[in-house]
């Protein structure tokens, strides 16, 4: 406890939020923080508050330094969070049912492990000045009885070319990127080593009620080469299960 500080906190991003202003007082804007901590809840059957052990992440500001190849990188965004919060996760509950659902209480994901809530992604409102990016924050329970990771494996470097084809999306606004995501994995086969979404736009050729969501999926074979008609069949497959969803690619 301490004069700023005189209540048992009931989440680490409470902090973290005070340690980033301290950050965008003193000018700094690349902000990057994580605490492992105790927080308390409602009272136990005892009569004492709850005690946990939370982990909790901020991410703001420039993804990665200024350098003369990249003058001015892009900046953290939601997805990085989310991106964040499923590594963190599948971490701390390895083997486990993890699952981030768009949430109910107003953040922008829940995570769930075996359909409980054991934490959230959010948006952090801040008092920041006018020049600041915006602040995404993870906080999710760690659970000491969780089953522990088991030993690691290695696998060596890959010695086949990757495949990187990139899809844009005309989406509606209620269809949520999660449903997206999991048709793209069910369809794209074992071959489909990363998935990422790196732009989401709205605005002037966008029909009304819709958005973009631009992904990046690389393709690898861990023995040979690609071929072309490979990559185009599972795209075609892709695209096909897509349109289930109203989800139709940008042209």
């Amino acid at each position: 406890l301490a004069e700023d500080e005189a209540y048992l906190r009931g989440s680490i991003l409470e902090s973290l939020a005070k340690r980033t202003e301290h950050n965008l007082a003193h000018m700094n804007g690349n902000v990057r923080l994580f605490e492992i901590g105790t927080t308390f809840g409602a009272l136990s059957r005892d009569g004492l508050p709850a005690e946990n052990v939370d982990i909790a992440a901020v991410v703001m500001g420039l993804r990665r330094p200024v350098h003369f190849s990249e003058p001015q990188p892009p900046a953290y965004d939601q997805w990085d969070a989310k991106e964040l919060a499923e590594a963190v996760a599948a971490s701390a509950y390895p083997g486990s049912d993890l699952k981030l659902v768009v949430s109910s209480f107003g953040f922008l994901w829940d995570i769930l492990l075996d359909g409980e809530r054991i934490g959230s992604v959010q948006q952090l409102s801040l008092d920041a000045p006018v020049w600041a990016s915006p602040a995404f924050g993870v906080e999710m329970l760690l659970n000491p009885d969780a089953k522990k990771a088991g030993a690691m494996k290695y696998s060596g470097l890959p010695v086949t070319p990757a495949v990187e084809v990139d899809l844009a999306l005309l989406v509606p606004e209620n269809v949520v990127a999660d449903k997206i995501e999991a048709s793209i994995r069910k369809n794209a086969s074992e071959l489909l080593e990363r998935l990422n979404v790196f732009d989401e736009f709205r605005g002037k050729g966008i029909p009304e009620g819709m958005r973009s969501l631009a992904w990046r999926l690389t393709f690898r074979h861990p023995e040979r080469t690609l071929k072309d008609k490979e990559i185009q069949g599972r795209i075609d497959k892709i695209l096909q299960s897509l349109r289930d969803l109203g989800v139709n690619q940008r042209t």
